[in-house]
Parts: C-alpha cells; sequence; structure tokens
C-alpha cells in the first residue's frame, strides 16, 4: 500500500504469531526510512536472578518467540558487559531457569528518563545453541521501550545507540502501541 510517499508492507517474522506492519520511505539514492509496527510484549515483570556469589532483581519482558532483561547501569550484572565470558554462560543459564524460547540480555549505559542511551545486546537462542553479541536487536530494543513507557507511566520516545547504528522507539503503555525507526542502506552485492 502506498500513500504520500511511504510504502506499507505486511512481512512475516519468525517469533510473532501476526504479521508486522513496516512503513518505507525513500531517504536518499540507496536508503530507506523505515519503521516497524512491533508486537505487544506478552508480560513484563520483575525476576531474582543469581550469578556466582551476585544477585539482582532485573526486568523481564517477555515476547512471542524470545524474552529480554532490561540490565541497567545501577544493576551489579552491568559489569558483566566486561566479563563476555560470564555474561555468555549467565545468558544461556538464565535462559534456561526462566524457561525462556530465547533470550536477551539488553545492557543500558544512561537513563531511561533521558533522550537516549546506549544499550549493547546479547541474544541466546538455544534452538540454534548460539550466543552472539548484537550489533542491533529489534526485539530487544522494543523491549527496552515497553519497560521505560510502563516505568514512567506515559509514552516515551527514545533513542538507542546501539553498536550497529541507532533506533528510535516510540512506546505507549495506554495504547499498546511500540514501534521502531531507523534508516535502511541498501547494499550492492557483487558476485566473484
Amino acid at each position: 500500500r502506498e500513500a504520500h510517499g511511504q510504502t506499507s508492507v505486511l512481512c512475516r517474522v519468525s517469533g510473532a504469531k501476526l504479521p508486522v506492519e513496516v512503513r518505507l520511505r525513500a531517504a536518499g539514492k540507496d536508503a530507506f526510512a523505515a519503521g516497524i509496527h512491533m508486537p505487544a510484549a506478552l508480560n513484563l515483570d520483575e525476576v531474582e536472578l543469581p550469578l556466582d556469589h551476585l544477585g539482582d532483581t532485573l526486568p523481564l519482558v517477555r515476547m512471542e518467540g524470545i524474552s529480554h532483561l532490561v540490565v541497567t547501569s545501577h544493576s551489579p550484572f552491568h559489569a558483566l558487559l566486561d566479563k563476555r565470558d560470564l555474561a555468555e554462560r549467565a545468558v544461556h543459564d538464565w535462559c534456561r531457569e526462566l524457561r525462556a524460547n530465547g533470550l536477551g540480555l539488553m545492557f543500558l549505559d544512561g537513563g531511561l528518563d533521558e533522550e537516549s542511551c546506549r544499550m549493547t545486546p546479547l541474544v541466546y537462542v538455544p534452538g540454534s545453541s548460539t550466543v552472539f553479541w548484537e550489533h542491533s536487536c529489534a526485539s530487544g530494543s522494543s523491549a527496552v521501550g515497553m519497560y521505560a513507557a510502563r516505568q514512567q507511566g506515559a509514552a516515551i520516545d527514545l533513542l538507542l545507540v546501539e553498536p550497529g547504528g541507532t533506533l528510535r522507539v516510540t512506546s505507549d503503555p495506554q495504547t499498546g502501541e511500540t514501534w521502531l525507526f531507523g534508516t535502511c542502506v541498501l547494499q550492492k552485492w557483487y558476485r566473484c
């Protein structure tokens, strides 16, 4: 569907029961501004988790296909950013303990009440036995936005500066609407 220079398409996405709406608008010769309507969380909760001699209560956002823990700079678990082997063991163990289909740890630097913060995503998928420090994580960005909106009790508009670039997340706890916005650059693939 096209309107006002914008194309809207429905895409099937693994982990989501229903197709998600993607809106695209040309933003240059080989670039598009994109907006993605993200599925609502199934549940937002807090869980107490152990790790060696540490323990903390973390926000847990359960979504279709994956769950995310939000690790702010105030948590003792934030130090896992500098202990990557231990972080990878933790995400594996916590995924099993939480009985999640997959688990992301969304490490945040900066406050959720600010205009932007830095986010480093770590994702574990048991089905493929993969643990990966992501460049960007759409579901994790959405989870952070949903959690921030619930904490503030109002709609939020937050820039998440991730290793692969910046995503803007908007989330409204009243309507349950969460959108991600960013820019896609087309790359040409050459065959040798």
